[in-house]
């Protein structure tokens, strides 16, 4: 596995996957039902960091189907349509007929032409899907709260989480769609810079016109 993809994977993934499993141990340290012992967190051996790392990239892929639904719930109709409407409004001159579920294709083609070109445009959506997953992981964490507070009574901190915890759900699930406009816009500006003809498209030559009276044959 190249570098390239251990960092896809790992911002994609295994971070999210980290915070999720961190909120289910403060739920399930909260409500007794395990003992965390922070004093030996702090001194992990090698092999059990490894073996968590590996949990969290496991937690980040199980929970990538939810996190899709959960993103699609929170996003209204405009922002789920694909970028190409914005495309064609920004350059109206470039027509475009591949179609939608051939997106894939086209991030091929650009890994063929030029592999750093792709590696930039993917980190976007790489960006994009880890604050899709936080979205989820901090919703996760405001419904706990919420159940807290009813269990457990009113607590001024718990309540400040409990608004902190929403508006960072809705404030990464904002940005993840920024980060999704930018992933797909770049993949279709790649592809049209790769048939761009500057001779063809900034300079013509009218042969019509009369040539310079300086003009030395």
């Amino acid at each position: 596995m190249s570098i390239q993809i251990g960092l896809y994977d790992f911002f994609a993934y295994t971070l999210p996957g980290a915070l999720l499993l961190a909120i289910l141990g403060y739920a399930g340290a909260s409500f007794g039902l395990v003992q965390i012992n922070f004093q030996t967190l702090n001194t992990l051996s090698t092999p059990i960091a490894l073996v968590s790392i590996a949990a969290s990239y496991l937690v980040g892929m199980l929970l990538e189907p939810i996190a899709q639904r959960w993103y699609r719930f929170l996003q209204p109709k405009s922002r789920k349509k694909y970028i190409f409407e914005d495309f064609r409004a920004i350059h109206p001159d470039w027509k475009i007929h591949i179609p939608k579920q051939d997106a894939g294709l086209m991030r091929a083609y650009i890994k063929q032409k030029n592999v750093e070109l792709a590696i930039d445009i993917e980190k976007n959506g790489a960006i994009a899907k880890m604050l899709r997953n936080f979205s989820l992981g901090f919703a996760v964490f405001a419904a706990i709260l919420l159940v807290q507070l009813l269990m457990q009574g009113f607590q001024g901190w718990r309540f400040v989480g409990l608004g902190l915890a929403v508006g960072l759900a809705a404030i990464a699930a904002s940005e993840a769609a920024k980060f999704y406009r930018w992933f797909h816009f770049l993949t279709l500006e790649a592809i049209a810079a790769f048939s761009f003809n500057p001779a063809d498209q900034v300079i013509h030559l009218n042969l019509s016109d009369p040539l310079p009276k300086d003009r030395v044959d």
